[in-house]
């Protein structure tokens, strides 16, 4: 199990800040737990995707959808649901969607989460401990390590190399993926009523 702490370490030791098996201490853990906290509230997509808002209008459980923005700010005692699973467009049960997003606002619970495919579970973002379990899985370890050196760099004066910066352009390509979600407009009512005429076409 890759935790924070391993991440940081990891990129401090690709910074130079740390040597070959030291751990960071002090102020250097606590400035590279900032930057992976930073870093992963401000990857593509996650806060700044599409968002459906829901406000609870009672206190019964709620079980959350992927983009949903649930306020349960006047029933802060409500359940809400995470689910390992969802209902496709055909009404089947199946797994949740890698990279599924809900937020709660209110109560205990309140929070940014995320579903991790690899966990089959669901992770909170917002609230990162050096000693938590990575957020992600571990074929995010790699790409986690390089987005801190990427953030710290210049913090730390230390040049991001080639391997890293690839490593951090490809996991900010893999994140925004995995959060992208199509949005469907409502097709006008006029484009609706000409698309099927039985007009002939303009070659006719």
């Amino acid at each position: 199990m890759t935790t924070c702490r391993d991440l940081i370490d990891r990129a401090g030791r690709q910074l130079g800040v740390l040597a070959a098996g030291e751990s960071a201490t002090g102020d250097d853990a606590h400035d590279l737990m900032r930057h992976l906290q930073d870093l992963v509230m401000d990857l593509p997509l996650l806060m700044d995707g599409p968002w459906t808002d829901v406000r609870l209008t009672s206190g019964g459980a709620y079980a959350a959808r992927d983009g949903e923005r649930i306020n349960k700010t006047d029933f802060p005692d409500t359940t809400v649901i995470l689910s390992a699973t969802r209902l496709d467009d055909c009404g089947r049960i199946v797994a949740q969607r890698d990279g599924a997003r809900a937020q709660v606002i209110g109560g205990a619970d309140a929070g940014v989460y995320v579903f991790v495919a690899e966990k089959a579970a669901w992770s909170r973002l917002d609230a990162l401990s050096i000693v938590d379990e990575s957020p992600f899985g571990r074929k995010d370890d790699a790409g986690l390590a390089a987005l801190i050196c990427a953030s710290a760099a210049e913090e730390y004066a230390a040049p991001l190399g080639p391997i890293g910066a690839q490593r951090a352009q490809r996991a900010i390509a893999q994140f925004r993926a995995r959060f992208y979600r199509p949005v469907l407009a409502p097709a006008e009512p006029a484009l609706l009523a000409l698309s099927d005429l039985g007009l002939p076409g303009v070659a006719d």
